[in-house]
């Protein structure tokens, strides 16, 4: 039970951190405190007052992919979601969305969606970084706490699925790379097991591990002085790099985890710190949500959720309820799923 409670932590608190974050993102407003900012809303969508933004309307279309314990490296599977992905944009579901993001889905709107849609969706990824050199935004780390539950007893399958899941729209390494991190971390707090950076690297190439490592020091002297850097200048180093954000997450747990409000402070250290508030938020929100569990988040906070994509049976807005049916059928069915064991 306390491992399905820190399960649908993990997506209550991706959606919490999302929603309190969207009336600040991008200086809309003036951050002071969290109190009642689950009924503010607007940010850059206009949202409703305590709707989630397009990083969790993004995860839900793969939650109802993963919620079958379906094996998400797999074509099928990725075709689901990239389909998701693509009705998402051409039915004009989103409020609002990464501009890299925005370019990729607009290319494929004209897309039939056949069978090979996530082949052509990796491919025109891939193109788009062949042409720019700049797709390591964090439009997949947005969207992939999800992910860290699809398989809690295999991190070598949960490491290929989010590497999959995000090459669909982010072609960069370091956007795989940061999902990898970051949906492990999720699938070991989940476990109740502890982490730290230079064990959780190993799922990367031996190349790439350093990078990581030295971007992610989260001694106590670097969470303190980071969190100072960050807060100082929020918009410098831009947080809408996938590693900005996936380091300010970490700040902003690191020192949640330090204080005698751990939920609070992680979701409010990291709003004060940004200027992408919603994704940053989210991804900090999903980090605490599953060391802490959904019982340690606000019952205010819950019930103020709602968002977007609707219910497809109901036409209803998906509600916390919605959240935690998806979160445990994730949790549950990828474990029993799962094809390798956890060493």
């Amino acid at each position: 039970m306390e491992q399905m409670d820190r399960a649908e932590g993990a997506i209550l608190g991706q959606a919490v951190g999302d929603m309190l974050g969207v009336p600040f993102e991008f200086a809309n407003h003036t951050f002071t405190s969290l109190e009642g900012a689950e009924l503010k809303g607007g940010g850059l969508g206009n949202y409703a007052p305590g709707e989630w933004s397009d990083d969790t309307q993004m995860m839900l279309y793969i939650a109802r992919v993963s919620a079958n314990g379906s094996d998400l490296t797999s074509g099928d599977c990725l075709d689901q979601i990239a389909a998701g992905f693509l009705s998402w944009y051409t039915d004009g579901v989103f409020t609002d969305i990464g501009n890299q993001t925005r370019v990729l889905l607009a290319e494929l709107a004209g897309d039939d969606g056949l069978p090979g849609l996530s082949a052509r969706m990796r491919q025109a990824a891939f193109d788009l970084h062949a042409r720019t050199g700049r797709t390591a935004g964090n439009g997949a780390l947005m969207r992939n706490a999800i992910i860290g539950l699809t398989r809690l007893g295999d991190p070598l399958a949960t490491a290929a699925s989010a590497r999959a899941v995000a090459e669909l729209t982010h072609a960069d390494p370091l956007a795989a790379e940061s999902c990898i991190i970051h949906a492990e971390i999720i699938r070991r707090s989940v476990l109740g097991r502890g982490w730290v950076i230079e064990d959780i690297v190993d799922l990367l190439a031996e190349d790439r591990r350093g990078f990581w490592i030295e971007a992610l020091a989260m001694g106590d002297e670097s969470v303190s002085s980071s969190r100072e850097r960050f807060l100082a200048s929020p918009t410098n180093p831009d947080d809408g790099f996938t590693v900005i954000t996936l380091t300010k997450a970490l700040v902003a747990l690191a020192h949640g985890l330090r204080s005698q409000t751990p939920m609070t402070t992680t979701i409010s250290t990291a709003i004060a710190m940004s200027n992408d508030t919603d994704t940053v938020a989210a991804v900090a929100g999903s980090l605490v949500g599953a060391h802490l569990g959904a019982s340690a988040i606000a019952t205010n906070w819950v019930a103020a959720l709602n968002g977007l994509p609707v219910d497809p049976a109901t036409g209803a807005r998906l509600t916390a309820d919605d959240l935690r049916t998806l979160a445990r059928a994730t949790a549950v069915n990828g474990l029993a799923d799962s094809r390798t064991s956890d060493h």
